[in-house]
């Protein structure tokens, strides 16, 4: 009797296979509603594009005056509301720490990396890392990176030119120029802009970069 009371419940029971996806009223219950895996990927994609930070190059010979361009720059920029952080790239082999201060001395003696901070600032000395866009990770959030130098970098670029300086220009082998800043006209059809004049190249850069300001600030590139 006992036998066929344990075989009539194991023949009301369902035929195992895969489970049913998680309803409604099975949520209602306690079980977990999982989104379709490609909603997921979608999602998780559209979070990455959000937080991404467009990062352009400054490129050009030493003495052009890409520096003075920036310094110049970004004050047009910050008064079209655009929150700028700037990249330095140097080929010179030199300390950035000041020999003898704590954070020099505690990476002798063997810190991989040291960080300091104040009421004012920040900070860091450590290796290089790999790139200018994991460099941007260490940034704090911001509308746009100016990358001064990077010329080996795969960014877009605003070449910065003077006649007394060289003669050849870089945008006539490197197509990620989309503007130049020169006293001369480039070899092509590209935007040129005067080295005193720089606010029709902050609304390029707004218009074709940043959009509307604020609201599309993210966390720096890659984060």
């Amino acid at each position: 009797m006992m036998r066929t009371v344990k075989k009539a419940l194991s023949d009301r029971r369902p035929p195992a296979g895969p489970r049913a996806p998680a309803t409604l009223e099975g949520a209602r219950n306690g079980a977990t509603l999982a989104p379709p895996s490609s909603q997921r990927a979608r999602s998780v994609g559209a979070g990455r594009r959000r937080r991404e930070t467009p990062v352009v190059a400054v490129s050009g010979p030493s003495g052009t005056g890409k520096t003075r361009l920036l310094a110049r720059l970004i004050p047009l920029l910050r008064r079209r509301g655009v929150v700028v952080a700037v990249l330095k790239h140097t080929g010179h082999r030199h300390p950035f720490d000041v020999p003898g201060k704590d954070t020099d001395l505690l990476r002798r003696a063997g810190a991989v990396a040291a960080a300091i901070q104040g009421p004012a600032g920040l900070a860091y000395f450590g290796p290089p890392v790999d790139g200018v866009r994991a460099l941007a990770r260490l940034l704090p959030p911001c509308d746009l990176i100016l990358a001064e130098g990077w010329r080996q970098e795969p960014l877009p670029r605003i070449e910065v030119h003077r006649r007394a300086i060289s003669p050849a220009f870089l945008c006539a082998t490197d197509r990620q120029v989309f503007a130049v800043v020169s006293d001369q006209p480039p070899p092509r059809p590209l935007p040129c802009f005067d080295a005193d004049r720089l606010g029709p190249l902050a609304d390029l850069l707004v218009a074709r970069f940043v959009g509307a300001p604020g609201t599309r600030r993210r966390r720096s590139a890659g984060s």
